[in-house]
Formats: C-alpha cells, structure tokens, sequence
C-alpha cells in the first residue's frame, strides 16, 4: 500500500513537471519575445518612456531636435521649448513664443514695443533749442525801450554794432540803448549815404537878415535841474491837444501843446520836439515825462515865452528819414492850424519865418535834429540835439562835424543865423560818441563856441553823472530853450 502511495506521488510529479514545462514554454518565450521588441523592430508597447530621456516625436514644434540642439529655424535665442534659458544674451523685448526679439530698441522702450519719445520731452514735442523755454527766438541784448540789449554796460539790453556812433551807426562798447539794428557807419536804416548833405534851396533868398537881441545870456552855461515844484502841475495850465493828418507816409497823429491863454490873434514860436526809439508821440506829454508841468511854471514865471510845442513821430519812416515828412506835411498841416510867424504855408513863407521855428529831439531823436538840421538848414534856424550824435556822415567825429558844417555853408547861411545847444551827460552812452562830433565842431567854420548867442552859435552843455533818460533830458530842455527865439 506504501508502495503504491508512492508510486502514485512520483507518477503525479512527472505528470505536473511534465506538463508545466509545456504550458510555460510558450510563456517563456513570449515574455523573452516581449521584453527585447519583436522582429519587426515595432516600439514597445507599454507606455515605456521614450530612449534616452527625450520627450515624445509627436507634434513637436521645429525649434529642436531630440538632444537638446539649438532651433533649426532661426528662431530667437530666448530659449526652445524645453524652457532652456535664452543662449545669446538677448534683450529682454522678445517673448517665447516666436515672436523676433526687439533689437537695438532704447531702454526707455514700454512694455508694447512702442517707439520711445526723445529724451527730456514729456509730451513728444521737438526739444527747443538750448537756453529757450519757449522756442521764442533770442532777444538780442537790448534798450531802456524792451529792445535786446549789449552785455558791454549797455543799460538797457541793445545789440550793439561795432565802432561807430550808437544811434544804429557801428558803436564803441557803450552801446545804444534802443536796440534798433545798427546799420554801417553813419546809416542807421540802411539808406543810402548822403554825400555831405543834401541840396537845399538858398535861404538868403527867402529869409530876412538877423539881428542881435537884448536878452540876457549867459555865455557859460552849466547844468541846473529844474525846481521841484515844476514837475508837478501848474496852476495856469497850457492845453495838449492830439491831432491826426494826412502826410506822405500816410495818416498819423501828433500832439500840440498851447500855453495857457493862448490867442488865435497873436504870433507864437514853435518848437518841434521829437521821442526817442521805442516812443512815440505821447511820450513827451505822458505820465513818464510831463515835459508840459515845467513849461508852465517857466512860461508863468516869465523864465520862457509863451510858445507852441509839437511832437510828432517818426514811426511812419525812419528817424533819419522824417526830415521830408517834416517839411512837407507836418509844418503846412500845423501852422496852418494854429498861430506862428509864417504867412502862408508856401515853402517861401515858410523859409521866410525859419528864425521862429525850432526842433528838438532825444536820442534817436537827436539823429532825427541833425538829420533835420542838415536837410531842412532852410527853413529852421534853432536846434536842440539831445544825447545823440550824427549819423548823417560815417566816419569819426571829424567826418560827422564836417557834414554839419557842409550843410550850413552850402545852404548861404550866416553865423548868426543858425543856433545849435546841444546837451547830454557825462555818464550817458551817446557821450562818448556825441564828445567827439562836439570837439571838432568846436574848431570848425562856422560854428563860434559860446551859449550867448548874441556872439556864439554853438553850445554843448554836459551834465555830471547823468545818463541816457528822460527823467534827466527833461531838465537840459529847462536849460537850454530859454536861449532860443531872441536872435533874427
């Protein structure tokens, strides 16, 4: 029984090795067929990850291959899509999605790859140029009347031309305090140059031979300012009346003063008094001058003769230029109005009453009367230049003196029938231009030096520490027009 037991065990075992060899074989080999990939080199198919490491084949952008190389299409080097970083240093302009980086933009470039506004504008304005806030074009340096003015101790910012006077002739350092643009020597407007003065007509032809007054003169005259109390109003109060015209430069206006109790029936001097640059005509009469309180206080004092004062403009034409607006359309346009010493308003009544007649003028002004004075010898005898030289002739002061002289004597008048006191100060900038002119005249024919001019005709008063303003000229006129209308 034993045996049998056994012999039917071991029968068993053969059967189960037997039989387990059988079924596993074909296991066997299948796995062995599995694991090392079939004949036909199929991938394996168990979701195994992809040979050595690399991410999937599938739909995979051209931007690198399976082993980390660089993108195939020029793409931008801020990285591949493996999140490699950029490999060029490139700016930080381009994104990671092929867009092409943003190169040689200014690193004031936004975010949105707009183009950058120049540097030091806010608003995308073009810059203006250095040292103007406002694009406004540069004043030159200039004068007292808002013109551009010369760094050279100029007060009252001119531009300043060369050597020459500086009343727009070319100018020493001083300067001229109105800023009009200075033109060649002895040309302030770019006019022609006069060669040595103009023809006139022959005043002897027309004018009665002068006589020497009685007045009283002094025949050394020095500065004195005005009383106080003449710059205020005076209780016997002249008359400033504007009147409009029609001239050869068009309409214009001037202003006329009458003094108090004036009378159509009676004769009165006239003395024509021009402003200066950057004025007009209501300077002289105006807030800033009050030029008719002192001839009040004179004429009522009987310091002065009642007389008529014009003021006209030369801001129709030039300063230099107004010597024919003056002969042919002022004077028959105011005397023919009110009352003077002419007859008529024929050039020979006016010729005949010259010795009644003045003009004035300050700075610029003051080119206008020897402009006036050379030109129109004729027909005024009294002449007041103030704070301003010739520019009538280039040159120095000898040329500028000579050209006076030319004038006078090429017209045939006498000494004793022209009167000329001129005046400015010793701090003023046309002294050292006018102190030359001054000199030579002094040595010339037919100038005889003297403020009594019952024996001279040429007068040049200086006034210590003054300088080129009105508050100061006012006060030269004080001086000087008591001297005038005694002689002829």
């Amino acid at each position: 029984m034993k045996l049998s037991f056994f012999a039917l065990l071991s029968t068993f075992m053969v059967y189960s090795l037997v039989s387990g060899y059988a079924i596993n074989y074909p296991l066997e080999k299948n796995l062995k067929k599995r694991q090392w990939g079939d004949p036909f080199n199929q991938p394996p198919q168990f979701n195994q990850p992809p040979q050595f490491n690399q991410p999937p084949q599938f739909n995979q952008p051209p931007q690198g291959d399976q082993f980390n190389q660089p993108p195939q299409f020029n793409q931008p080097p801020q990285g591949d899509q493996f999140n490699q970083p950029p490999q060029f240093n490139q700016p930080p302009q381009g994104d990671q999605f092929n867009q092409p980086p943003q190169f040689n933009q200014p690193p004031q470039g936004d975010q949105f790859n707009q183009p950058q506004q120049p540097q030091g504008d806010q608003f995308n304005q073009p810059q203006p140029p250095q040292g103007d806030q406002f694009n406004q074009p540069q004043q030159p340096q200039g004068d007292q009347f808002n013109q551009p003015q010369q760094p050279q101790g100029v007060q009252f910012n001119q531009p300043q031309p060369p050597q020459g006077d500086q009343f727009n002739q070319p100018q020493p350092p001083q300067g001229d305090q109105f800023n009009q643009p200075q033109p060649p020597q002895g040309d302030q407007f770019n006019q022609s140059q006069q060669p040595q003065g103009n023809p006139i007509p022959d005043a002897q032809a027309n004018t009665p031979a002068a006589t020497n007054s009685n007045f009283s003169y002094n025949a050394n005259m020095e500065y004195r300012d005005a009383p106080n109390d003449y710059l205020g109003p005076c209780q016997q109060a002249g008359k400033i009346t504007t009147e409009t015209y029609n001239g050869i430069n068009g309409g214009n206006t001037l202003l006329v003063y009458t003094p108090y109790g004036y009378d159509q029936s009676k004769k009165y001097n006239i003395f024509y008094l021009m402003h200066g640059g950057g004025e007009n005509e209501t300077t002289i009469f105006g807030k800033d001058v009050e030029l008719q309180n002192i001839l009040d206080h004179m004429i009522m004092k009987g310091e002065l003769q009642p007389l008529i004062v014009v003021t006209p403009t030369f801001n129709k034409c030039e300063a230099q230029t107004f010597y024919k607006e003056f002969r042919e359309s002022v004077i028959p346009f105011v005397e023919g109005k009110y009352s003077t010493y002419v007859e008529s308003t024929t050039p020979e009544a006016i010729a005949a009453s010259r010795m009644h007649r003045a003009y004035g003028g300050f700075s610029m002004g003051s080119a206008s009367t020897w402009a006036v004075l050379i030109n129109c010898i004729d027909i005024c005898a009294y002449f007041m230049p103030l704070s301003g030289d010739n520019w009538e002739a280039s040159g120095g002061g000898f040329e500028k003196a000579k050209s006076v002289a030319d004038a006078i004597n090429r017209a045939g008048i006498k000494k004793n029938e022209f009167f000329i006191f001129a005046a400015t100060g010793s701090e003023d900038i046309a002294y050292p231009n006018m102190n030359p002119q001054m000199d030579e005249m002094k040595k010339m024919e037919p100038f005889v030096y003297s403020s009594d001019f019952s024996q001279g005709n040429l007068y040049y008063l200086v006034a210590p520490g003054k300088t080129h303003w009105w508050g100061y000229v006012k006060h030269y006129i004080y001086d000087a027009l008591p001297s005038f209308f005694h002689e002829g």
